[in-house]
């Protein structure tokens, strides 16, 4: 016969399992088969959402929990650990709790039987694997688009190229015909036609995160005010748009780029609701701390865009911002829009959710961080001087792609400037130490072979350290480039550009330096 103390230290003990089985999410069971008699820790009623009196028709209580789908599969492998004798089985299903949240399990079990093959015994484990499974998949879904990022923003860095070829060839031929010449028509639908590309290539730049921004503190609310009218043109006049904006904190984020994720959210749920409906703009404030959203935990502003539409399988749901993918007919899409806003908001360090039902209609919560989250202060605005006509200098070139850099040196000599140019960052250092005269500016571009346009300005500036720079670029794939870009310590001409682009660049550079006493920009 047990003594008080041998109670006390038993109870004891299994207070202490049960405190462990609770911090590791882990919940415990028996069942005895000759009784069906089934026994439950309290941990496995907390992972169920039930409490343990629910449990009291044993195993067919345990499999009313299970989801639907799994159901057939766990009843059939609890069977074949029964017919084929298996002593230890794992497995893992669904279940789906009281309050209809669905969540992932791992099953272990172990099984005794009797001498003569009859079982005996059954004990196992679960636990809770949802949150480890939510992780994997943004894990995975990370690292394909990361992947496909890398892609698009290579094939944009090259096309870049090709499209300031176009575009600066066909300025200068407009500029030697007269506008009621034919050729003159031609060529401005082939400038257009240019246009109309560099914008896709931007769209698979902001996709990638490789596109150059200018933050500044943001009241998402004013942004969304300022686009209404312009909104409710968008989606129409058989939906209703509907604002209910409730945030009253402010991000540090590009406006133009967050009015192109409200446009094309916008666009996105107007197609969900071809026979129209109602389109809900909201915003809060909310504290993430839940796991299934990409960020860290803290203050942030959810903007979501709320459809009546018809909703989406979760095979499209998972590929919703794959660049590309649209369930749209041809010629009514390009299936960038949705990208581009993951892009947007992921670079601005923020993440999107999306729920939705078929025949229920689509949810996006667009996260941002706040600027208390993200401890920032309003981006000091940037004034420029008006350029100056007559501004004359040296400018060392440096461009590996042959066709640019002929049109940057014909684009800037034209303008009065001597031009010294090379095909990458080490020959244009060469260059610099054999050039007796004095460089006012080096115009770079950012990614090429042997030396980058970055270490190119440190390197000359070691010997000639007043120089000014402009960095080009249609791929910024460079953390630090990006930042300093943003942060303006760096001036930047984003690619694809025109002849004229690239002489008022130079010039207002060097209008700069001079309103400056002659400091270096």
């Amino acid at each position: 016969m047990s003594t008080d103390t041998e109670v006390a230290a038993l109870r004891a003990s299994e207070a202490r399992l049960h405190e462990a089985q609770r911090l590791a999410g882990l919940g415990s069971w028996t069942f005895d088969i000759p009784s069906k008699r089934f026994t439950a820790s309290p941990t496995l009623a907390s992972i169920f959402g039930i409490d343990l009196g629910s449990l009291a028709n044993g195993i067919d209580s345990y499999m009313e929990i299970v989801h639907p789908d799994d159901r057939a599969a766990v009843g059939a492998a609890l069977s074949a650990a029964m017919d084929a004798r298996i002593r230890s089985a794992e497995t893992e299903f669904r279940i789906v709790r009281p309050d209809g949240t669905v969540r992932w399990i791992a099953s272990r079990a172990e099984w005794t039987f009797t001498p003569d093959g009859r079982p005996l015994m059954g004990t196992g484990t679960l636990q809770d694997l949802t949150d480890r499974r939510v992780l994997e998949q943004q894990l995975r879904q990370a690292q394909k688009l990361e992947a496909v990022g890398r892609l698009a923003g290579g094939i944009a860095h090259d096309f870049n190229n090709l499209l300031t070829v176009m575009t600066s060839y066909t300025d200068l031929a407009l500029s030697q015909l007269a506008p009621d010449q034919t050729l003159y028509s031609d060529l401005l639908e082939i400038r257009r036609a240019a246009e109309r590309a560099a914008a896709l290539t931007r769209q698979l730049l902001a996709f990638s995160k490789k596109q150059v921004t200018t933050p500044t503190v943001v009241d998402p609310n004013t942004v969304i005010r300022h686009a209404e009218n312009m909104l409710r043109r968008l989606v129409g006049e058989s939906v209703t748009l509907r604002t209910d904006l409730r945030s009253l904190s402010t991000s540090f984020v590009d406006a133009g780029q967050l009015e192109q994720v409200l446009l094309n959210l916008a666009v996105n749920a107007r197609d969900a609701m071809p026979t129209g409906g109602t389109v809900t703009v909201a915003t809060r404030d909310v504290d993430v701390v839940d796991k299934s959203i990409a960020v860290r935990p803290g203050r942030y502003i959810m903007i979501s865009v709320i459809d009546e539409g018809s909703g989406m399988t979760e095979e499209t749901r998972a590929r919703l911002f794959e660049p590309f993918f649209t369930t749209k007919e041809p010629g009514r899409g390009t299936g960038l829009g949705l990208p581009t806003v993951y892009g947007i908001v992921t670079q601005a360090g923020g993440d999107i959710r999306v729920t939705t039902d078929l025949g229920k209609g689509s949810r996006f919560d667009v996260y941002l961080p706040s600027t208390a989250q993200l401890r920032a202060t309003a981006a000091r605005s940037r004034r420029e001087r008006p350029p100056s006509s007559e501004t004359r200098g040296t400018v060392l070139l440096a461009e590996d792609e042959d066709a640019v850099r002929r049109l940057v040196v014909r684009a800037l000599e034209t303008a009065g400037f001597v031009v010294l140019p090379a095909a990458d960052g080490q020959a244009a250092l060469e260059l610099a130490a054999s050039y007796e005269g004095e460089i006012d500016i080096v115009v770079t571009d950012v990614v090429m072979p042997r030396l980058g346009g970055a270490a190119l300005v440190d390197e000359l500036r070691r010997t000639r350290p007043r120089v000014s720079a402009l960095l080009m670029s249609g791929y910024a794939g460079d953390a630090e480039l990006r930042e300093s870009v943003e942060r303006g310590e760096a001036p930047f001409l984003e690619k694809p550009f025109g002849a004229d682009d690239v002489v008022r660049a130079v010039r207002r550079v060097l209008d700069l330096r001079e309103a400056s006493g002659g400091k270096r920009v």
